[in-house]
């Protein structure tokens, strides 16, 4: 499905440099150049796809069918970025601050609950982690008496980065099917119950680019 809608705005695209093409000729043409240029759009294509599922990857025995990271790896590895980061600005936890801050990410990762065939929104995660850690750490080691922050201004956006790219890592890869599309693999099956057919509407929707050029510079909307 995925490649037959990159296919129609590919084809869109095509569609219109071959507009652009022809605006050209009609603007060099001394009795088309006053004639609107014609340009073709479909509202709605509709397609009827047959396929075969062929193969079909087993789920994980547990956790999510979606390929979502277990809420365990989750914290032992973001426990494991937080304190690699903490090292590098030169703060060392003692052993019951990490459990303090140990127990605000278990706490987190408990209130996120989701049916099991959802999958887990990551980034979304990862900076509910962070916020929570940042005010532990706040708490923990509070600014000193000049009102210097013991951490660095851009640490909770640089952990927040690090954690975001850490879980899409980790993320198990989904189960995949594996279908027959071509006509050639489906010719002696057309008739068989075993072919399913997408029955898909596509809406042609536009993108519209515009630059407005005036005294306080050039705006794009």
């Amino acid at each position: 499905m995925g490649q037959l809608l990159s296919e129609i705005c590919a084809a869109r695209m095509q569609a219109d440099l071959e507009s652009i093409r022809i605006a050209e000729l009609y603007a060099s043409h001394p009795l088309l150049k006053s004639m609107p240029v014609p340009r073709v759009r479909l509202p709605d294509v509709t397609m009827s796809v047959p396929v075969v599922v062929q193969e079909v990857d087993e789920p994980p025995a547990s956790g999510s069918p979606r390929g979502t990271v277990p809420k365990e790896t989750i914290a032992a590895q973001y426990q494991e970025l937080l304190v690699a980061a903490l090292s590098r600005t030169g703060v060392t936890l003692s052993a019951p601050e990490r459990r303090r801050l140990r127990s605000t990410i278990d706490e987190r990762l408990t209130s996120v609950s989701v049916p099991s065939s959802v999958d887990v929104d990551t980034n979304r995660l990862a900076d509910d982690l962070v916020a929570a850690s940042m005010r532990t750490l706040e708490e923990i080691r509070p600014p000193d008496a000049s009102g210097e922050p013991a951490l660095p201004p851009n640490f909770a956006a640089e952990l927040q980065k690090a954690l975001r790219f850490q879980l899409l890592q980790a993320r198990p890869e989904p189960p995949r099917l594996s279908i027959l599309v071509t006509a050639s693999e489906l010719s002696g099956l057309a008739n068989s119950t075993n072919v399913t057919r997408l029955n898909l509407t596509v809406s042609e929707e536009g993108l519209e680019w515009t630059t407005i050029e005036s005294a306080a510079g050039t705006v794009n909307h």
